[in-house]
């Protein structure tokens, strides 16, 4: 074997060599980049989910008696900006002073209190996660909660 045939056999087995390093970092970025696209999806969520919130606790605080109304500004306002708030089909929800009320997603409490007093209400939502079935977890949970004074009168 002459000089120049062991070279380009030498360089014939670099190149192979330098397609699976190749392989290996792409795949690598590749999962950074999904990674870097569900934190930004999480993070625009949780900002819905807070707007969301405050959104309800801003209708609950003019309206302190109106549990449907309070929970229909915290879904209208996620669903504005494409995020699904769960709520269950129960209507007429009413609350004395001090009493916490659970509807799907939604917990409110203050309703049915004196102007002066807070209004809290908070949205878990449920963040589907494109790389759960590699990193382990399919969804993350989130909530935020925002708490105001009451201003509008208890009929």
């Amino acid at each position: 074997m002459t000089m120049f045939e062991i070279s380009k056999l030498m360089r014939s087995r670099d190149r192979g060599a330098a397609l699976v390093e190749t392989a290996m970092i792409l795949l690598l970025v590749l999962l950074l980049i999904a990674g870097l696209a569900d934190l930004g999806r999480a993070f625009n969520e949780y900002i819905v989910i807070g707007e969301a919130s405050h959104a309800g606790a801003r209708y609950g605080s003019m309206n302190p008696s109106d549990a449907d109304g309070t929970c229909t500004a915290v879904i209208q306002m996620a669903a504005y900006n494409g995020v699904t708030v769960l709520r269950e089909v129960e209507e007429g929800l009413t609350a004395t002073c001090g009493e916490t009320v659970t509807n799907g997603d939604i917990t409110i409490t203050g309703l049915g209190c004196q102007p002066g007093d807070p209004i809290r209400v908070t949205v878990t939502h449920q963040f589907p996660t494109i790389m759960g079935g590699i990193i382990g977890f399919e969804t993350i949970t989130m909530t935020c909660a925002t708490e105001m004074a009451i201003v509008g009168a208890t009929p």
